[in-house]
């Protein structure tokens, strides 16, 4: 019988797929809503692709907080959280079960040092923290030399002073008696059978791990603390705002029965998460000569998906430079800058992420700009004056992204505006898509794992980036073509309607690139307040479902690396990379420094600390 692989990406595929199906078990038993209906709406929130076929606003309030929830537990963000909790479970896994390689050569060399008269004392400094290190050299041996240090020792012997008994075998006895002088971890721990730990405290599984465990637990407070901070900001700068506004805006609230402060809130979500429900029928075209909340929508946009490694990366170097230069906490904020794609799917190098930066500012100012000056004549638009129009242009400009909310109405917007629409929301993804994948060979795929494939010349870096556009066309396209091709056979007496004119092969093509690329724009219907799709029939609507699901897994990588390899573990190859500690840091003795070659390939050169 024949079973899927139990990888990154079949997980993922599993959990979008499970949010999106809990939406008949939650929302579909009120009955204000069809089947195809409820879980059109779970789709597309777990996908965060916000096209609707009923107004939100007639969602009773506990399904509008089911489509709350919903897309923040299925966002990149939320899943990149669980990502690194899962690296750190790993970690912790590996501390109970990481027991006779260690132990066998542990005691192989206590022997060594014992027997072969070879083996020459050298001296070495203090090692910061402790009172005594020891270091011996090999007069001859294989090119990977070994320094013996009281940490190391420790903890491979795995064997307590202290709490210690007699071992019936010889080798045990003589662990114990080597390690009754070298203290590395706390005497509360023990090592059960099979070299299993068990009781190690924080401080034990840190000194274990090493400065990746460190890192990745750094990383995760302060993902952690992004994401669900970012939520609580942008509630907080929309909430006094709404409470104030004129009563153009609360009018309008009132008019469509939703309360204010869930108004700022579901509205935050919405931006941060690139959703684009709203829970105003009309998006934000009410809202979009109000100068504040359009900055702060505009900013969460961006600061939730569209700019996140960006950000990510500041807020670690800020962090750098803030904490002092000599700290084992700067050395662990060094550790994620220098090796990034070692720790999370998002965090790149600089000069990718300085590039990523670059085409992304370039992109929107491309899309301001055609959306400013093409609809310089359009009533449509040029009923603003300039300042709230280019506010209004930048914001939009952000929501073809990914949020999919909107400031003007797409239908009456100049036919090129919309074209470059579609083209922006197509491309959206390929910038950080690019960055995941390109970035992922400086780290030995140590993270992320892709298909096989053959490997590209690294050095032309013109040639390299084509290929992966080349091979994220030849993911997406066919899967666009034929979407859009069973749309218009369901749909094919409305789209030849020429009374209908809101019906094209162009607005199925738009709402189809729209549900594929998880961005929410729709062309709409003169007759609904609602996507296009809304007037699609059962089959369009599941095909539109299916591509928002697989749109949902563009550029995300087919592995996660589970096998997380302690420090000073050997072997390398595929996902078994290993990390750099400079030695400031007390207990990382069992940290291994990494001599990487020009161009990041080949085997790592170790040096045992």
């Amino acid at each position: 019988m024949w079973k899927p692989p139990v990888n990154f990406i079949t997980l993922h595929y599993a959990w979008i797929i499970s949010a999106g199906l809990l939406a008949l078990v939650v929302i579909y038993p009120y009955g204000n809503l069809s089947a195809i209906d409820a879980w059109f709406f779970g789709a597309s929130a777990s996908t965060e692709s916000g096209l609707n076929t009923i107004d939100v606003k007639e969602l009773k309030t506990y399904q509008q907080l089911f489509i709350y929830v919903i897309p923040i537990i299925t966002n990149l963000g939320f899943i990149n959280i669980i990502v690194i909790a899962v690296r750190l479970l790993y970690f912790e896994k590996r501390f109970k079960e990481a027991g006779h390689a260690f132990v066998e050569k542990a005691v192989a060399s206590a022997n060594e040092e014992d027997d072969d008269d070879a083996i020459k004392p050298a001296v070495a400094g203090p090692s910061s923290g402790l009172t005594r290190r020891r270091a011996y050299q090999h007069d001859a041996g294989p090119s990977i030399s070994h320094t013996k240090s009281i940490e190391h020792a420790a903890a491979s012997l795995f064997v307590l002073g202290k709490t210690s008994t007699a071992s019936p075998t010889p080798q045990r006895s003589l662990s114990s008696s080597r390690w009754a002088d070298l203290p590395y971890l706390s005497h509360q721990a023990t090592v059960g059978r099979n070299s299993n730990f068990h009781k190690l405290t924080v401080q034990d599984r840190e000194r274990l791990g090493g400065i990746e465990y460190r890192a990745l637990k750094l990383l995760l407070k302060i993902v952690s603390g992004y994401f669900f901070g970012l939520h609580l900001f942008g509630a907080l700068c929309l909430l006094p705002w709404i409470h104030r506004a004129s009563a153009k805006y609360t009018d309008w609230l009132a008019e469509c029965g939703q309360d204010k402060t869930w108004w700022a809130f579901y509205s935050a979500q919405t931006m941060i998460n690139n959703l684009g429900f709203t829970l105003t029928p009309d998006s934000m075209i009410t809202f979009r000569d109000a100068t504040w909340p359009m900055l702060v929508m505009t900013f969460l946009a961006y600061a939730g998906e569209t700019f996140y490694p960006v950000f990510l990366r500041l807020i670690i170097w800020t962090m750098s430079k803030l904490v002092p230069k000599h700290s084992s906490i700067n050395d662990t904020l060094r550790f994620l800058l220098d090796h990034p794609r070692r720790c999370s799917m998002l965090l790149f190098p600089g000069r990718p992420t300085w590039i990523l930066c670059g085409i992304l500012v370039v992109m929107n100012f491309v899309d301001v700009l055609l959306i400013i000056v093409l609809d310089l004549d359009n009533p449509a638009v040029n009923d603003l004056a300039m300042g709230p129009r280019i506010l209004s242009a930048l914001f939009q400009a952000a929501s073809s992204r990914h949020t999919g909310t909107a400031t003007l109405n797409l239908a009456l917007v100049n036919p090129a505006v919309q074209f470059s629409l579609l083209i922006m929301m197509y491309i959206a993804i390929f910038p950080i898509a690019i960055s995941i994948r390109a970035s992922n060979t400086y780290e030995e795929r140590s993270l992320g794992v892709y298909e096989e494939e053959r490997e590209p010349d690294e050095s032309d870096g013109k040639s390299y980036v084509l290929m992966h556009i080349r091979n994220q066309l030849s993911f997406d396209l066919w899967y666009i073509f034929l979407g859009t091709f069973c749309i218009c056979i369901a749909e094919s007496d409305r789209i030849a309607d020429v009374g209908e004119p809101s019906f094209s092969v162009f607005s199925v093509m738009f709402e189809v690139v729209s549900a594929y690329a998880n961005v929410g724009l729709s062309l709409g219907h003169p007759t609904v307040m609602t996507s296009l799709c809304g007037q699609f029939t059962t089959f369009s609507k599941v095909v539109v479902c299916a591509m928002m699901i697989r749109g949902r897994h563009r550029g995300l990588p087919y592995a996660v690396d589970r096998a997380v390899i302690l420090p000073g573990e050997g072997g390398g190859g595929q996902g078994q990379g290993h990390h750099h500690d400079d030695g400031h840091s007390k207990g990382d003795g069992m940290s291994a420094k990494v001599r990487r070659s020009e161009g990041g390939e080949g085997a790592d050169a170790l040096k045992s600390a």
